[in-house]
């Protein structure tokens, strides 16, 4: 593909898919540095790898970019709390609430990056992105029992990961 029809390509898939770019990266960042460092990340994996979009459902594979994306610029992030984690018991009260909050916060949109990628796409979609279990399993193209099926298994290691003191969903 010659440079002038990949550019036009990618100007034509970025605003197609902008929108989805964009909330799917706010939603798992919601930090405006990370944002945009995840959107440039995301436009140079679209740019690199645009030679594999030419098919008609290009959107899986953007949305894959994104959570790519997302998931380097947290990797990349400078070390500004060298990883606190709160362990409280009881919800804090005081100054060091949202700093607790924001903390989890964190942590789980970590741990969502980190779940098997149906699992992580399940969660994303369901709760970040709102969509219903048969909207999910319509793009999906597959059954509502296997989209809550995936979203069920990721909750669960979420409950894990974020709660050490559960052992197996045991209190």
């Amino acid at each position: 593909m010659d440079h002038t029809a990949k550019q036009a390509m990618f100007e034509q898939l970025h605003t197609q898919y902008r929108p989805l770019l964009e909330s799917t990266i706010w939603r798992l960042t919601a930090n405006r540095d990370l944002f945009s460092e995840a959107y440039q990340n995301a436009l140079l994996a679209l740019w690199k790898h645009i030679d594999k979009l030419e098919q008609d459902q290009a959107g899986g594979y953007i949305y894959r970019i994104a959570l790519s994306a997302v998931s380097k610029a947290w990797k990349h992030r400078p070390a500004k709390d060298s990883g606190f984690t709160p362990t409280v018991a009881t919800q804090p009260q005081g100054p060091d609430k949202d700093l607790i909050r924001n903390e989890w916060q964190l942590e789980l949109r970590q741990q969502i990056l980190a779940l098997p990628e149906k699992q992580g796409q399940a969660v994303i979609m369901r709760y970040l992105q709102d969509l219903s279990y048969p909207q999910i399993a319509k793009a999906w193209q597959c059954s509502e029992s296997a989209v809550r099926a995936q979203v069920s298994r990721a909750l669960t290691r979420l409950k894990d990961k974020m709660n050490p003191t559960s052992q197996g969903g045991q209190p």
